[in-house]
Formats: C-alpha cells, structure tokens, sequence
C-alpha cells in the first residue's frame, strides 16, 4: 500500500481568491476556452488602454492548440477524454475552494452545491482556521 503525502497551506482569503481564479483560468484554458485571455491585460497602449488580443489572435492560437475543435467558440467538458486528469484534478480544487466559500449563500449560488468529483483523485480537503489580528 502507498502512503500520500498531504500538505496543508495556510493562506488568507485574498490569496485564496488568486489561486481560485489561476486555476478557473488555467482550467478553461485547457478545455480550449480561450475567449478568457481577452479580459487578461496589465499592459496599455499610448492612450493608457488596457491592450487585448484581437479575436483573430484568439482564433489563430486555438485552431493551431485545438485542431479537433472546428470552431473558435467550441471546447472539450471538462469530463471530456481529451483532457488529462491533472486539468480535471485542479477544476475539483477549484471547485471545493469555490463551494467553501460560497456554501453560506443558499441554494441559488451556483457554487452553493456539492462537489461533484470529476478526476480519478480523492477530493482536496479544506477547514477554515480561526483568525488572528496582525
């Protein structure tokens, strides 16, 4: 039998809220949707405007990334077999950190239900710790 090595990571929730987002992007990107890279910008042209990609860009990166996927807006389920189980693994992290925070806020939170596990591996477990005043 094999023992797994387990970690806690003690963060805030800003920092919680970073890594939820790195991972919904990461994810998505993944499954080929890239429409998300438009609202990815630190740099401004001469006029002080947030610089995005063209759709062409977009368009040319997932055709040449997703050849399998005939149109732009199309992309794999995350339960797909064209991914690999690490995207599914990081989606169920997001997933439980997304239903943790949000659980308080009743039913017609779409982050309000259970966690359905999408990979192979057992389902991160997470705890609030009590706060502390710096």
């Amino acid at each position: 039998m094999m023992t797994i090595q387990e970690y806690n990571l003690r963060i805030t929730k800003d920092q919680a809220d970073i890594i939820m987002l790195a991972l919904d992007l990461y994810t998505r990107l993944s499954a080929g949707q890239f429409h998300d890279l438009k609202d990815i910008s630190f740099e401004k042209d001469k006029s002080g405007i947030n610089r995005q990609p063209s759709e062409e860009t977009l368009k040319k990166l997932h055709k040449e990334m997703f050849p399998k996927l005939e149109m732009y807006n199309a992309s794999y389920g995350i339960h797909s077999p064209q991914l690999p189980d690490k995207i599914r693994e990081a989606y169920d992290i997001y997933k439980v950190m997304m239903y943790e925070f949000n659980k308080h806020k009743g039913i017609m939170n779409v982050y309000a239900d259970k966690v359905r596990q999408a990979s192979k591996k057992p389902l991160p477990s997470f705890s609030k710790i009590k706060g502390h005043k710096k």
